[in-house]
């Protein structure tokens, strides 16, 4: 008992030091946690991607040959999302050149919650799909534009679009009757 006595101080202090340093703010430790409380902006940056725009693509890459090449496309594309609450869906990209499709692609793309940026993945040919990475700190996004550079896939893309609707594409058949 008497042992007991003598330890009973040091376990005091010991508790006593535990409890006084555990006491910080939580908030300094924020740092650990990228985008602190942003899943409501990766939402509303979801919900301001969804929509269709229209614009110029700037493609960037190395032909069979080796050479670099830049190719100028029209651009429609759209994204659509899996759900009202979600930071991720479907779309469709239709480029043009000189007035003709050159390309018609379906894409699913999703927000890293890590960091911000926008991942999209082409649907290949054959089942093979590729993907472009869309900068977070590279990109402008607003209800009215669109602005960035897409990169992956051995090329780089610089685009510029605008939005002409939020909605899906309706089309109506119209029959005589």
């Amino acid at each position: 008992m008497k042992k007991m006595m003598k330890l009973l101080p040091i376990v005091f202090m010991a508790l006593f030091t535990v409890s006084v340093t555990s006491c910080s703010d939580d908030n300094d430790y924020y740092y650990e946690e990228p985008y602190d409380n942003s899943q409501d902006v990766l939402y509303e940056m979801a919900q301001t991607l969804r929509g269709h725009w229209t614009g110029k693509t700037a493609a960037r890459f190395k032909d069979p040959d080796g050479l670099l090449r830049e190719e100028v496309y029209d651009t429609d594309i759209e994204f659509d999302m899996y759900d009202s609450n979600s930071r991720n869906g479907r779309g469709r990209q239709v480029d043009y050149f000189n007035g003709e499709v050159a390309y018609d692609r379906t894409f699913s793309w999703a927000i890293d919650s890590r960091s911000g940026d926008i991942i999209i993945t082409y649907d290949g040919e054959n089942g093979q799909k590729f993907q472009m990475i869309i900068d977070y700190d590279d990109m402008k996004l607003d209800d009215r534009t669109f602005s960035g550079v897409m990169v992956g896939n051995g090329e780089s893309d610089e685009f510029s679009y605008t939005r002409y609707t939020y909605a899906k594409k309706v089309t109506m058949d119209f029959e005589e009757r």
